[in-house]
């Protein structure tokens, strides 16, 4: 018995005190692993803070309502995304189209519960425009992969269109725990994407494009 009421008495080890920058992006954390199982928008505060471990003030102390940690957390996923898509890939139009995908597909297997923020709607005009934002900066990306710096509408709406299915298959291969492999997923992908290449050929720019990956 004395053992256990000195234990009982035994000082509880103090809490590591963060960095303001650490807390943020705990709370952030926190609030991205919830959305993973439900929308962003339905999280209420009281679950964000409890996931991290902390008090609901102190999460409104770092953001004042629940729409600035919604937009926190879509622009810190988007930044992080678009970043990995913007790295540097020398070499030739296949080999960097070929490295774009696996870093697109090493941030969705890294990054699956913040890669999935960026799948959703939302009716706040900033996290539209953020949303908006992360499209045109993968665009852009392909583009600058296929050496095409004007791209024509006709490409421009079979670009967005693959990259729409890149999302639902991205989703289904995550959502699959392992149905279906990286490999086949890759493989599938980048046939679609030249398939879809394929059916604009008409436009100069990509039959020069893909003259240029069929030499390769």
């Amino acid at each position: 018995m004395e053992m256990a009421d000195e234990a009982s008495t035994r000082p509880a080890p103090a809490r590591r005190r963060l960095s303001r920058d650490d807390r943020r992006a705990q709370l952030l954390a926190a609030a991205v692993g919830l959305a993973a199982r439900r929308d962003l928008d339905r999280i209420p505060i009281a679950d964000v803070a409890a996931a991290a471990g902390v008090s609901e003030g102190l999460v409104f102390h770092y953001f004042p309502t629940k729409a600035a940690l919604v937009r926190a957390v879509v622009e810190d996923a988007a930044a992080s995304l678009v970043a990995d898509l913007r790295a540097d890939r020398p070499g030739s139009t296949l080999d960097r189209l070929t490295a774009g995908l696996d870093a697109y597909l090493d941030h969705v297997e890294r990054r699956a519960s913040s890669w999935r923020v960026l799948l959703g709607s939302s009716d706040d005009p900033v996290v539209t425009e953020t949303l908006a934002r992360v499209e045109e900066a993968t665009l852009a990306v392909t583009f600058d992969v296929l050496d095409i710096p004007a791209p024509s509408p006709v490409l421009r709406a079979a670009a967005q269109g693959f990259l729409a299915y890149e999302r639902a298959v991205c989703l289904a291969w995550i959502d699959g725990q392992g149905a279906v492999t990286r490999e086949q997923i890759a493989a599938l992908l980048t046939g679609t994407f030249l398939g879809s290449l394929q059916a604009v050929a008409t436009d100069p720019a990509v039959a020069l494009a893909l003259a240029r990956l069929a030499g390769q």
